[in-house]
């Protein structure tokens, strides 16, 4: 699974859509020294073909699901 904004955004270029909600949930191993990481979980449509993206939290995710008011449902 990647986890990077710019393969979300590289998807969406290539003419996939996402759809509400947005989910978020710790990540799975975020074992850091720092603390626990965020992942935001997308589901992308193209056509009848669906597909989950996970994108670590960062202010370019952040503004970007405030830019298009997508909804979030913490899991």
């Amino acid at each position: 699974m990647d986890f990077s904004y710019a393969h979300l955004q590289a998807m969406l270029a290539q003419g996939w859509q996402t759809k509400q909600p947005v989910y978020l949930r710790p990540r799975w191993c975020s074992c850091t020294r720092l603390g626990r990481e965020d992942v935001y979980h997308f589901v992308l449509w193209y056509g009848d073909k669906v597909t989950l993206v996970g994108v670590l939290d960062c202010p370019e995710v952040q503004r970007f699901l405030a830019d298009n008011e997508l909804a979030v449902e913490r899991l």
